[in-house]
């Protein structure tokens, strides 16, 4: 069994609070594929609470033999390999990547393969420690970078971001970011000075509203990635100054909302895309020469049918 297994929420609304808004994210009924299952103690949640169809992708033989208890097919290959050609027999609307990306090697070439597996209109739901967060900054002030077993120093993460290097993950791999957001971890300002009072240090003005940025408070962000269109540019995006409360039942109802209407306005995006296709097809056959050679043709046999269906 791995150690991610043995400290994953077991209770289901404690589960459903760790993944917040990337719970809110996901409809009933959907297509997921869930990368890095390990048990399937998040798919299984999906399943019963909103009758969801769920695959899975892990390594583990311990936890891969109780995801395939629990979860509809579960995949056992290396992200950073190559990818078998059964997992490409299925599209999903939701590829997850809970706490995923910092351990592989090539991030970018995975997120290029997910392509492939997207229905139009998917999403790629993605959660990873921040790796400027205030108290890996202090750390590094002291001149310390000691890796743990779990945490953000997590001694088996092997790539570290901050939301600058996500931005630039998902616009050199063909995706925008449609939802931004984040937990907190926070240091209080007395074991802010005591940390550096012992380096000698001392704070200013200036250094406190650094502290107070959602990038040095962030522990975690959480984000959805959707392809970008063929010439489309993504917008700018700006961290929310605060997350959405995971605990607060008005921020509950918010997100859902925002989720909601983000799904329906990526739908009437592509819809707008394909009529637009349509319009460009329809003026290229009208301008044609051949349907201007048909022309003279046409009106006969237009007047045929005509009376055929008056007989």
């Amino acid at each position: 069994m791995s150690k991610y297994s043995k400290i994953a929420p077991k209770d289901l609304e404690k589960l459903k609070e760790y993944l917040g808004t990337l719970y809110l994210h996901i409809s009933d009924g959907e297509d997921v594929l869930d990368f890095g299952c390990s048990t399937g103690y998040f798919g299984e949640l999906l399943i019963r609470t909103k009758g969801c169809k769920v695959n899975g992708v892990e390594i583990d033989p311990g936890d891969l033999a109780k995801a395939r208890k629990v979860l509809n097919k579960v995949y056992s290959f290396d992200l950073d390999g190559d990818w078998p050609d059964e997992v490409y027999e299925k599209k999903y609307d939701v590829l997850f990547f809970g706490d995923v990306i910092e351990h592989l090697k090539y991030p970018e070439e995975t997120l290029k393969k997910s392509k492939a597996l997207l229905k139009p209109g998917g999403r790629i739901l993605i959660s990873t420690p921040n790796i400027a967060h205030i108290s890996i900054r202090l750390e590094l002030l002291a001149g310390d970078f000691n890796y743990e077993s779990t945490g953000i120093l997590d001694n088996t993460h092997l790539r570290l971001f901050t939301i600058d290097t996500l931005k630039k993950l998902a616009n050199d791999t063909g995706y925008k970011i449609i939802d931004v957001d984040y937990s907190l971890v926070d240091f209080s300002p007395t074991v802010i000075k005591r940390l550096l009072a012992k380096i000698g240090l001392s704070t200013s003005e200036e250094f406190w509203k650094v502290v107070d940025s959602p990038e040095a408070r962030a522990y975690q962000y959480k984000l959805v990635f959707q392809l970008l269109a063929q010439g489309e540019k993504a917008k700018p995006l700006k961290l929310p100054a605060k997350p959405i409360s995971e605990h607060d039942a008005l921020g509950q109802e918010v997100m859902e909302l925002r989720a909601v209407n983000q799904r329906q306005a990526a739908e009437a995006e592509q819809l707008n895309d394909e009529l637009q296709r349509t319009v460009a097809d329809l003026y290229r056959i009208t301008n044609s020469r051949s349907w201007r050679l048909f022309k003279i043709v046409r009106k006969p046999y237009v007047m045929i049918i005509g009376r055929l269906r008056q007989s």
